[in-house]
């Protein structure tokens, strides 16, 4: 999936102020460290692009998201599918 370059640039920003919202974390050094090939490639960005940017507004919301992961294993499957291609074995289930 290729992203336009408005959109590139928008996601850097977002980054870059994520990032900063971490300084009390992680530190001023690796957040400055982090931060200079992401600011780097911002200013590159935008000087290929001459439209004005709007800066984002406001801390950057978190979110936690609950997920629920299901595993089966069905007892004798692989000496049942071991001989047949990857393709075969979709076709029989």
């Amino acid at each position: 999936m290729s992203f336009t370059l408005d959109e590139q640039i928008n996601q850097l920003k977002r980054t870059i102020a994520e990032m900063e919202a971490q300084r009390a974390i992680l530190s001023d050094g690796v957040v400055d460290a982090a931060l200079a090939p992401l600011r780097q490639k911002l200013a590159d960005l935008e000087a290929r692009d001459e439209t004005p940017r709007v800066e984002p507004t406001g801390t950057p919301t978190r979110q936690r998201k609950l997920v629920t992961l299901l595993f089966m294993d069905v007892v004798g499957s692989t000496q049942i599918t071991q001989h047949l291609y990857p393709e075969d074995t979709l076709d029989r289930q």
